[in-house]
Parts: C-alpha cells; structure tokens; sequence
C-alpha cells in the first residue's frame, strides 16, 4: 500500500512499518513510542511557528468557560485511563 505524504513524497506504508520497528528496536521501545517522540520532537521544534490570531478566541466568556471545563475533564480521563495500564 502506498501512501502520499504531505510533502508530496509516496512512501511505502510497509516499508515504513518496518523501518520504524527497526529504530524501535534500536531503542529498546515500542514503534508507537518511536512515534509519539518523533510528533514531540516535531512540535516542539516549531512551537512558536502559529500564524498570527490563532489562539484568539471569539467565544464568549460562558463559551469559554465551558470549554476550559471540558478540556480540563478530557484530560483527567486520559490521564486516568493511563495510570490504569
């Protein structure tokens, strides 16, 4: 199976696979972990690269309250559903 990558490359999906179970085994990890470290890597590498007005919000005070609660709620369940492995 072949897939587009967003800069236009077509990459083997198998030969992926296994290219990231073999630096996984380098490691000594998993290729999910392998994976997570590599979006944390690139995240934090243009971390500040947001356009201008992202983050801005045009929600209401009530709006955004419940947002903020909600997400607050989100990552209570994620966190606990880890603990529980």
């Amino acid at each position: 199976m072949r897939w587009r990558s967003g800069w236009g490359a077509e990459v083997e999906v198998g030969l992926l696979v296994e290219q990231l179970d073999r630096l996984a085994a380098k490691r000594g990890t998993s290729r999910n972990r392998v994976i997570l470290q590599a979006c944390e890597e690139l995240l934090a590498e243009h971390q500040g690269d947001w356009p201008r007005g992202f983050f801005d919000s045009a929600l209401s005070p009530e709006d955004l309250a419940e947002l903020r609660a909600g997400a607050t709620q989100m990552e209570s369940t994620i966190l606990a559903s880890r603990r529980e492995r």
